[in-house]
C-alpha cells in the first residue's frame, strides 16, 4: 500500500492545528504552555504545510485528537469559505 506525501494532498497540518485549537477554544498562549514552547513558536508552526512528528504527536495528545485527524484532515474550499466566517457558496463547492 502506497502513502500519500502531504504535498499531494490539499493538507496543511499547521492550519489544522489551527482550526482544531480554536474550535477547543485554546488560545495559541494555552497550548505552547502545555507544550513548553512560545506562543510565538506555536503561531509558525501553525504556518507550516508539515509539522515535526514529535510535536504533532503531542499537539495531537493535548488537543484531544489522534494524531492522524491533523496529518490527514484536508483543506476544502467548503472548509475554508466556513473557517474565514464567510459563508458565501464557493464556485470550488458547486458540483459541476
Amino acid at each position: 500500500m502506497e502513502t500519500e506525501n502531504v504535498k499531494d494532498k490539499k493538507v496543511h497540518q499547521g492550519l489544522n492545528v489551527s482550526k482544531i485549537r480554536r474550535y477547543e477554544d485554546i488560545k495559541q498562549e494555552d497550548l505552547a504552555e502545555k507544550l513548553g514552547v512560545s506562543q510565538q513558536f506555536i503561531s509558525q508552526l501553525e504556518q507550516q504545510r508539515e509539522i515535526g512528528r514529535d510535536y504533532l504527536v503531542k499537539i495531537a495528545a493535548i488537543l484531544k485528537v489522534a494524531p492522524e485527524v491533523i496529518e490527514n484532515m484536508e483543506e476544502t474550499p467548503v472548509s475554508v469559505v466556513i473557517e474565514n466566517n464567510n459563508f458565501e457558496i464557493s464556485c470550488h463547492a458547486l458540483p459541476a
